[in-house]
């Protein structure tokens, strides 16, 4: 089942920020999904590979914490994150306008 829901937030740095972040989202919406597609940064994908990708130790310490699997979005194909990218989008148009 997919959830339309939308959680915004934003992150200073890179450097497990990102995990804090995923985990409030989980606690938001009171649950766990099965599997997670993060966006190639380097705190939760370390290299990025169709078949194997590599990832980060401390995300995949949370992930089998949550028990759900990670699966990279994977570079250049805009379908792995398009829901993500739309939601971006709306977020920058709504910002600009009430600034």
């Amino acid at each position: 089942m997919q959830s339309l829901h939308l959680l915004r937030g934003s992150v200073v740095a890179e450097e497990g920020r990102p995990i804090v972040a995923c985990e409030n989202a989980l606690h938001f919406f009171g649950g766990v999904p099965k599997a997670v597609v993060p966006d190639n940064l380097k705190s939760a994908v370390i290299r990025s590979d169709r078949n194997e990708p590599v990832i980060n130790d401390d995300f995949a310490a949370m992930a089998e914490f949550y028990d759900m699997a990670v699966y990279p979005a994977r570079c250049a194909v805009p379908k792995d994150k398009a829901l993500v990218e739309n939601a971006v989008k709306a977020n920058v148009s709504v910002g600009i306008c009430r600034y």
